[in-house]
């Protein structure tokens, strides 16, 4: 038995946190990352082979990144991202959602 992510509730938000994804990055461990919205929406962050890692201590970066969207941390550091409801998730936020 290992553990692989994270679920977690944001009652007054609809997106991770940037200290979310921060952290997610930084993990060794986290590989999956799993919100339950403000409006019920889910949101699912999946690390493939190619995610890039955070290098840096999250906190000292987290100005830097304060006013990303979580689609852009998907982006830039190339993990998979969902977002909808438990019967319709749809990815988004990467060049395969797009095309």
């Amino acid at each position: 038995e290992e553990i692989l992510g994270s679920f977690h509730i944001h009652p007054n938000s609809t997106e991770f946190s940037t200290w979310d994804m921060l952290s997610y990055l930084k993990s060794d461990w986290e590989q999956a990352s799993i919100l339950r919205a403000a409006d019920a929406s889910i949101i699912v962050a999946v690390k493939t082979p190619e995610t890039k890692k955070l290098a840096e201590n999250p906190e000292q970066v987290r100005e830097q990144y304060k006013d990303w969207s979580n689609e852009q941390f998907a982006k830039e550091f190339g993990f998979l991202l969902y977002r909808g409801s438990s019967e319709d998730l749809q990815q988004v936020g990467s060049e395969a959602s797009e095309a």
